[in-house]
């Protein structure tokens, strides 16, 4: 009974307060969060955007408007207000529609195409930070994976003055991916077991954070079907953002 009366209140201030550890984004002025369709922005990345530092500038590139089952239209439209709810306006966000960038679910992009559609953006606002998918995806979509080599392919055949620091958002194994607020509360007890804790970037939602990424992903009505919810209320991602620098220089070492 008392081990109960103090878990509770405890388990309660875990969700309810959201927690940061290494903000990089603190160092950035200007971040570029690169997605590959409408909905990856609220499913799997509110909870670093409703993290960033008063002061820095977000700007999101979605590099397809996610017409696999013909709503391109309908899901830009959806894009934009979900958007509005993470506070990104409307002349810092993109969506595209390239013909060999296409919503597919059994296509990889090819990288240097990739990387002619990130590489303006990247050079016309003067980008110091991206943001996007690590090797697996998440959720080993091809096009959630493209998205990374072609950043790569970027970095490595452009001469930046300052090429800009790209962090990827780390893929967890099956289990943990459906831990949903557990997820966060299990995160928090990792980081403190770690010594480097203070070093280990990770965005933690609070329950007004979830509540507010959960508004966003509300916004993508046409893709609100009933595993989609499912997905919503157990998602670690909804809730955690774990994230690791890319070393290009070292990737660049390993082509040559």
């Amino acid at each position: 009974m008392l081990f109960s009366a103090f878990l509770i209140p405890l388990f309660t201030l875990i969700i309810l307060r959201p927690w940061i550890s290494d903000n990089f984004l603190w160092r950035s002025k200007k971040v570029l969060l690169v997605t590959a369709h409408p909905d990856d922005e609220a499913l799997f990345f509110s909870p670093t955007l409703l993290a960033v530092p008063r002061g820095v500038q977000v700007f999101s590139l979605c590099l397809s408007h996610g017409d696999s089952e013909g709503l391109g239209q309908v899901r830009r439209e959806e894009f934009h207000r979900a958007l509005d709810v993470l506070k990104i306006p409307e002349n810092r966000r993109w969506i595209l529609n390239h013909p060999l960038l296409q919503d597919d679910i059994k296509a990889m992009w090819e990288p240097n195409v990739v990387a002619a559609q990130v590489e303006p953006y990247v050079t016309d606002y003067k980008i110091d930070t991206i943001l996007t998918f690590d090797d697996y995806g998440v959720s080993s979509h091809p096009n959630h994976i493209s998205i990374i080599r072609g950043i790569r392919y970027m970095l490595e055949t452009n001469l930046f003055a300052k090429p800009p620091k790209v962090y990827s958002l780390t893929t967890v194994s099956l289990l943990p991916k459906y831990t949903g607020v557990f997820g966060g509360v299990f995160a928090r007890f990792n980081l403190w077991l770690k010594t480097d804790w203070e070093t280990t970037p990770m965005f933690i939602s609070g329950a007004g954070q979830y509540i507010r990424g959960l508004s966003a992903m509300r916004q993508h009505r046409s893709q609100m079907v009933w595993f989609r919810w499912l997905n919503v209320f157990f998602s670690r991602y909804m809730w955690v953002n774990e994230w690791k620098e890319v070393d290009i220089a070292q990737t660049a070492k390993a082509r040559i």
